[in-house]
């Protein structure tokens, strides 16, 4: 977008960003990027079941350090028993940590990688949990992910209960 403004400007003169824009639109320059399939939606009820290892929650929440500045808990919750499974403390919010939390909440429960089972990963709709690597993961252990309806914190009210 910077390269496409400094030739607009160059050979039409200094105009502002809405009219770059505007003549972006026009000469169909613009690249609209549309969504890649349909996420998996949660129905409209609460995250509740009567098994252990049937339905897990992923978070990630914000806590500032002092000095230290800014770090990122991700946690995997069971919503059977509302118990913590497993999680990750790191400075950096990126997949790799919540695929970290997601592999050592495996290991803690003793699922391994490939086998069946019934087990869906419930999320907000967070760009981490949506990324290639988490999903990668999700899929290698054959989970199901479910995402909450944007707009509804409500579903994501037992996760955000333990932050």
């Amino acid at each position: 977008m910077r390269h496409i403004t400094a030739v607009i400007r160059r050979d039409h003169g200094r105009h502002n960003c809405k009219k770059i824009h505007r003549i972006i639109k026009q000469n169909g320059w613009q690249v609209t990027k549309k969504p890649k399939g349909h996420r998996p939606r949660v129905k409209g009820w609460a995250s509740r079941t009567t098994e252990l290892n049937t339905r897990w929650s992923i978070d990630t929440t914000h806590i500032h350090c002092g000095r230290d500045g800014w770090t990122h808990l991700t946690a995997v919750i069971d919503c059977c028993d509302r118990n913590i499974i497993d999680w990750r403390f790191s400075t950096s919010g990126s997949a790799k940590v919540a695929t970290a939390a997601l592999e050592d909440a495996f290991r803690a429960r003793k699922i391994q990688f490939g086998v069946k089972n019934n087990l869906a990963i419930h999320s907000d709709n967070g760009l981490v949990f949506g990324s290639k690597e988490f999903t990668k993961v999700a899929r290698g252990f054959n989970l199901s992910q479910e995402f909450i309806t944007p707009y509804t914190p409500e579903q994501n009210g037992m996760r955000e209960r333990f932050f």
